[in-house]
């Protein structure tokens, strides 16, 4: 018991005194799907109309900040998804994206995907655009 107790005093002790204090921040999306059977427009015989009736598609972004670094991955779930090919169902989940952030007085240096633009994105642009299934992130 007084080791318990000497070890909760230890831990309380120095995170009051930490120098710096880390932020950890995140967003949610998901995008829900109900697939109601309609000949007439063709939504009829594929997997999502005959059997599944419902699918998701959901993105996790966390962003963590400690000590001059921001460090940051992004989780992809997919299930019954369509957007990779509306006929068929895809179901997957994975680290969709990763980074690591850290400026020294006048340098910045980011390894991991990144998304940037020179000037109007004629001669390069990188993005994402979740809703399309488009991510063009430089790795």
């Amino acid at each position: 018991m007084k080791k318990t107790c000497l070890y909760l005093i230890l831990f309380l002790y120095s995170g009051l005194h930490a120098q710096e204090q880390a932020y950890l921040s995140g967003q949610l999306q998901i995008n829900g799907n109900l697939f109601l059977e309609d000949d007439r427009i063709g939504a009829s015989n594929t997997p999502q109309y005959d059997h599944q009736l419902v699918g998701a598609d959901t993105w996790l972004d966390l962003n963590y900040q400690i000590k001059g670094f921001d460090i940051g991955a992004r989780i992809d779930i997919f299930n019954n998804s369509n957007l990779l090919n509306p006929r068929n169902s895809y179901s997957d989940q994975g680290l969709g994206k990763w980074y690591v952030k850290k400026q020294v007085d006048k340098l910045f240096m980011e390894i991991g995907y990144i998304y940037d633009q020179i000037g109007s994105g004629l001669i390069f642009r990188s993005y994402e655009e979740r809703p399309l299934l488009i991510d063009n992130g430089l790795y």
